[in-house]
């Protein structure tokens, strides 16, 4: 990511992290950010999803 998406992303908390066992390198989501828009945007996902939308056709089957 970069601009403002990598941003945007820090801020609201959802950018992935790296996080290294041994060898193993695997991405989790930041605990930092503000949880305000990060839970705003959760609550719009979910919403998204539980009706017939055009979003919804990007879930995977």
């Amino acid at each position: 990511m970069c601009g403002h998406a990598a941003t945007f992303a820090g801020y609201t908390g959802t950018a992935p992290i790296e996080a290294f066992s041994g060898d193993v390198v695997r991405h989790r989501l930041s605990r930092a950010g503000d949880r305000q828009p990060n839970c705003a945007l959760h609550t719009m996902a979910i919403t998204q999803i539980g009706r017939d939308t055009p979003g919804r056709a990007l879930l995977p089957n």
